[in-house]
């Protein structure tokens, strides 16, 4: 500004008079000076005086523009046509400036975290990116039961190693960041995410599934490509929350060494920026040239400070903006090419992961996490956000200076360019989260709606439209689940308290009994939640009927064990599993006593069982024989035997779970610790009657499918006293002194410090 002032003072002590004949509507003049053109109409004087303003307000318009963009392009497209200026500008001393401009601004009583939820694109907390039927939108709060899921499922294909690699690539992301988190001792739930591998039609031994397993896992290890190339198909399916639903990452993350990928949309904002500039010093220069070319006159002088400042302001703004944008970080989650499949299905979802809609596919092979910076602001920012700010008033006022004095359409032309910019900015720069009118079909491997029930007819319903053919009986299937936090389903419904009886029968059978095949342990140092892969061979039974598969299943043990868990496992191995053959065996009918009772413990009726496609011996295919169970029951009646078809696969993994839960013993059960964390203990309704369905079981020699006697207890040793550890049940000993323990210890550690005070001849006398 005072550069200016010594460079053009004749323009400077003209400046009075030309903008009195301006006002008055005549033209003036300076001796030696040739006259300025102005306006002689009166909405012309007004357009110049108003216009240039113009450019300084629109709040509303760049704070949106904070909140939906943050890529170096988007902000060049801001910066060369800017609305809003003083809003960008109290934008960045809100979130980066000295607390003395924070007062002159009357924000220094904001909170950051509001001042970050408002102007930046933050998508996890303090904010929340929601579910809404239409769209994904941002919450200036955090929702934890309202965070949208962002969810890609790709379906049953033979591009095995992509489809490994990309399991590998994102679990590997997912748990690099969570062992960054924990370093800085950060916790944030509302980054939940969930990845589910289906590996078909495999050839592998059990030992072998391990193998490959741990190799698509481990940090260190690489795939096995031998052991890959034998498995025929698979499917993958990844969601996470907080992404923003307006922010994509031109990065390349998929090579070891970093590289930025230029993308079209990119190129198209810096040409229409660069277009931006050049229209803006255009319009000052035909002004110019319309008042007529003299060298060293005023116009001349004027044209320079309006290019001057225009170029300023550009420079300023564009440094503002990327303060702004540094109080975030942009994490982008790369995917793998897979991911452009035609195939993939893309949707959103609520927490529950029960309603879904669908969505365009990403504009960039990214989805994008925009977080808060966990580093305080520093001096030097606070420093550099002053100067920025007064260099931005400063350029903004020759600016103005230089555009009002020149040609009225000078102005006029100045404004139309910058809206014509802002409504590009609008046209370009919008939510891809978006719900479009794609048909809802298959979309995760299980579906889920808002109670179990519902989402097994669903889950059903899916499997049935499938035309794939038969899993032969030498081939297996794999499920791998990295588990979210958020599992449960909205309401409760009838197949809950099935499993409820369910797990009552596996406490039972495991107090005598161990599951048959012990599997093999995932020894995997940073992903301990993978315990042990287990091969046994799915089972359903309804009353009448029992249908064992005819081809093995691998199934990974994690830490996580309750419900939620285990009826999702449930359901991802019934769509899993969809094509595998197995074999029916019939049982006589039950007498009438007997019905009574296990329609009772099922808390439901039970179906006549007469269609003649379940006939003993008879080989189907898992979705024939869920078919055929719904269609048990009218399409006007809950699906009751479908129901029933959880109660065996249930006690399966709960029996997996009870017998190898770890290595050290434990002296509690891990269903009865299941059981005492729900406030009813998964107490069930017709508990007097379960003697009669665990006889049916017996008889039937259920259990000998997987299950053995447990193995005979060494000898007891002597009988020790009890330690200090009693009752403790690995939980540590602590205990809240008592005033008169703490005035002892208060008195020991001050007669403590009399004695070690220096020149204490005390000291001395006790050596």
């Amino acid at each position: 500004m005072l550069s200016v002032l010594i460079i053009f003072p004749e323009v400077v002590s003209a400046w009075p008079v030309k903008l009195a004949g301006v006002i008055s509507g005549r033209q003036t003049s300076t001796a030696n000076q040739a006259p300025i053109p102005a306006s002689s109409d009166v909405w012309a004087s007004v357009i110049a005086n108003v216009a240039p303003i113009m450019a300084l307000v629109g709040e509303r318009n760049a704070k949106e523009f904070l909140r939906v963009s943050s890529s170096h392009d988007q902000l060049f497209l801001m910066a060369t046509a800017p609305l809003g200026i003083l809003s960008l500008m109290v934008c960045a001393i809100r979130l980066s400036g000295p607390p003395i401009l924070r007062r002159l601004t009357g924000r220094e009583a904001d909170l950051k975290s509001e001042a970050l939820v408002e102007l930046t694109p933050l998508s996890v907390a303090p904010a929340t990116s929601v579910f809404t039927p239409h769209a994904v939108e941002i919450k200036p709060s955090e929702q934890r039961d309202e965070a949208a899921f962002v969810c890609a499922h790709i379906k049953q294909t033979d591009r095995v190693g992509e489809a490994l690699a990309s399991f590998n690539h994102i679990i590997r992301s997912r748990v690099d960041k969570v062992k960054c988190d924990s370093n800085e001792n950060t916790i944030n739930d509302q980054e939940d995410y969930e990845i589910v591998l289906g590996m078909k039609r495999s050839s592998l031994t059990a030992i072998e599934t391990a193998k490959l397993v741990s190799s698509i896992i481990d940090e260190k290890g690489e795939i096995e490509e031998s052991l890959a190339q034998r498995v025929k198909s698979t499917s993958l399916s990844f969601r996470m929350t907080g992404i923003s639903p307006t922010q994509t990452a031109a990065t390349d993350r998929n090579t070891s060494k970093r590289r930025v990928t230029t993308k079209l949309r990119s190129l198209g904002n810096i040409c229409i920026g660069i277009c931006s500039f050049i229209a803006m010093a255009g319009v000052q220069v035909a002004g110019y040239y319309s008042s007529g070319v003299q060298i060293g006159n005023t116009s001349l002088k004027t044209l320079i400070m309006g290019l001057v400042g225009y170029c300023g302001i550009t420079v300023f703004t564009f440094i503002l903006l990327i303060i702004i944008k540094q109080e975030i970080e942009i994490e982008p989650q790369d995917l793998q090419p897979i991911f452009d499949d035609a195939n993939v299905v893309w949707t959103f979802s609520d927490s529950r992961h029960a309603q879904h809609q669908t969505f365009d596919k990403p504009p960039q092979r990214n989805l994008v996490q925009a977080t808060p910076k966990r580093q305080p602001s520093s001096r030097k920012r606070q420093v550099i956000t002053s100067f920025i700010s007064a260099g931005l008033m400063g350029s903004y006022v020759v600016y103005y200076l230089g555009v009002r004095v020149a040609v009225w359409w000078v102005a006029f032309g100045e404004l139309m360019v910058t809206w014509l910019a802002a409504v590009f900015r609008a046209w370009v720069i919008k939510l891809f989260l978006k719900a479009n009118e794609g048909k809802l079909a298959e979309h995760w491997l299980g579906i889920f709606r808002d109670d179990l029930s519902t989402s097994l007819l669903e889950t059903v319903a899916t499997m049935e439209h499938r035309t794939a053919s038969s899993i032969a009986s030498s081939e297996s299937c794999t499920l791998v689940v990295a588990k979210p936090i958020r599992q449960s389903l909205r309401n409760w419904s009838g197949c809950e308290d099935i499993m409820k009886v369910a797990l009552e029968m596996a406490k039972h059978v495991c107090q005598s009994q161990i599951f048959r095949n012990p599997g093999h342990r995932l020894d995997i140092p940073d992903v301990p939640s993978f315990k042990r892969i287990i091969r046994f061979r799915l089972m359903i039974y309804v009353p009448g009927i029992l249908w064992k598969a005819n081809t093995d299943l691998d199934y990974i043990l994690t830490e996580d064990f309750d419900l939620p868990n285990l009826y999702r496992d449930i359901l991802k191995i019934f769509h899993l599993c969809s094509e595998v053959e197995g074999t029916i065996a019939r049982y006589e009918a039950l007498t009438q006593e007997v019905s009574a009772g296990v329609s009772n413990v099922l808390c439901g009726p039970l179906g006549p069982m007469t269609d003649s496609n379940l006939s003993d011996g008879c080989t189907v295919t898992l979705t024939d024989l869920l078919v055929e169970l719904r269609n048990q029951n009218p399409v006007d009646m809950k699906a009751y035997t479908l129901d029933q078809s959880v109660l065996l696969p249930t006690i399966q993994l709960a029996t997996m779970y009870e017998s190898y839960r770890d290595d050290r013993p434990n002296l509690f059960s891990r269903i009865q610790q299941m059981q005492n964390a729900h406030t009813d203990r998964l107490r069930i309704s017709g508990g007097e009657c379960l003697p009669t369905l665990e006889a049916i079981f017996e008889e039937h020699k259920i259990y000998q499918h997987f299950m053995a006697p447990k193995p005979p207890e060494q000898s007891s040793r002597a009988l020790q006293p009890r330690d200090e550890t009693s009752g403790l049940y690995g939980k540590p000993a602590r205990r809240n002194a008592t005033m008169s323990e703490k005035r002892k210890e208060r008195s020991w550690l001050q007669d403590m410090a009399k004695k070690n005070r220096p020149g204490n001849p005390g000291q001395w006398m006790e050596l």
